[in-house]
């Protein structure tokens, strides 16, 4: 699971992170993956170990899409072409066109879990 933390602005330097530990003078400890690295001057304005931390774009209400999408495949008529039916035997209309706007929308948070 991931951890959103509002209001904190994606660190420009593992030096500038709130999650940079100093070991010693001249090592420091990325905390969220463990990663011992040491100061160097160029380095200052940084990343310099893989970092975990993802910016999030600004954007409206985020929902889950896949569930959506179940729930309208829930009211299918089964001869929907866009995503794999297992609704078959539905009277309703199939609303494909509503369907495939969602899958089109760009994706703000990567799915997880199952």
């Amino acid at each position: 699971m991931s951890v959103l933390i509002r209001g904190m602005e994606m660190p420009i330097s593992c030096w500038r992170c709130p999650f940079c530990l100093t070991v010693d003078p001249d090592t420091y400890r990325c905390i969220p993956t463990g990663q011992e690295f040491e100061s160097t001057f160029d380095a200052i304005d940084h990343i310099v170990v893989p970092c975990p931390l993802v910016p999030v774009l600004p954007h409206g209400r985020l929902i889950d899409a896949d569930e959506l999408i179940k729930d309208e495949c829930n009211h299918c008529d089964g001869e929907c072409e866009i995503v794999d039916c297992d609704c078959l035997g539905c009277k309703n209309n199939c609303r494909c066109d509503f369907i495939k706007g969602v899958l089109e929308m760009p994706t703000i948070v990567e799915a997880e879990g199952e």
